[in-house]
C-alpha cells in the first residue's frame, strides 16, 4: 500500500526531524517535546530510527554482534538504514501527517549522509544514489520540515554511551537468568 499523495506540500501535518550524534540527547528531547505538545492537545506521532518491521530488528541485532566479521558490511548496513527510513516515511510519517499529526522523526536523511561519508561515499553517490528518493515528492516533505540538530562534546557523548551500554548489558544479563 503506497501513500496516495501527489505532493507533500499538501500534507496538513508537520514534520520535525531530530538529528545529532549518539548520546546527544535526541531521545530525551523528543520525549519532552511530545509531552509539551500533548499537553496542548496536539496529536503527536514518533517515528524511531531502525523501527521498520523486519529490517529494524535485523539492524539492532546486527549492531549487538560482538564479532565484527559476523556483521553485515557497513555499506550494506547503510542501505538497510535507508530502506528503514523510506519505509517509515511511507508507512508512518505521511499517513500521520495526513491526519494533521505532528510527526517527530528520530534521525533522518542527514544521518544517512554523515554515515555514508564516513564510509568514503561522495555527496554525489549519497544524494543521487543512496538517497535518490529525496529528489522525488519527498523532497517537498523535507523542505517543509523543521530539523533540530543537537550537538555534544565527544567526552560527554562517550560517557553517556558507556553508561547506556552498561545499563543495556545489565538488563540483558538479567533477561538471560
Amino acid at each position: 500500500m503506497r501513500p496516495n499523495i501527489s505532493n507533500c506540500h499538501a500534507l496538513p501535518g508537520s514534520l520535525i526531524i531530530f538529528e545529532g550524534p549518539d548520546g546527544s540527547g535526541k531521545s530525551t528531547q523528543i520525549k519532552m517535546l511530545r509531552k509539551l505538545l500533548e499537553r496542548e492537545w496536539k496529536k503527536v506521532t514518533i517515528s524511531s530510527w531502525k523501527n521498520c518491521p523486519i529490517l529494524g530488528d535485523f539492524l539492532k541485532e546486527n549492531e549487538w554482534l560482538r564479532k565484527f566479521d559476523e556483521r553485515v558490511l557497513p555499506e550494506t548496513n547503510l542501505f538497510l538504514q535507508a530502506a528503514d527510513l523510506l519505509y517509515r516515511i511511507e508507512r508512518e510519517v505521511i499517513p500521520a501527517m495526513k491526519k494533521w499529526n505532528i510527526v517527530i522523526l528520530d534521525r533522518g536523511p542527514q544521518t544517512l549522509i554523515v554515515r555514508g561519508m564516513m564510509l568514503g561515499m561522495s555527496t554525489h553517490q549519497l544524494r543521487d544514489g543512496l538517497l535518490w528518493w529525496r529528489n522525488t515528492i519527498y523532497k517537498e516533505l523535507f523542505d517543509k520540515s523543521l530539523t533540530v540538530e543537537l550537538t555534544i562534546n565527544l567526552d560527554e557523548s562517550l560517557k553517556r554511551l558507556k553508561k547506556r551500554a552498561m545499563k543495556e548489558d545489565t538488563s540483558l544479563t538479567r533477561a538471560e537468568k
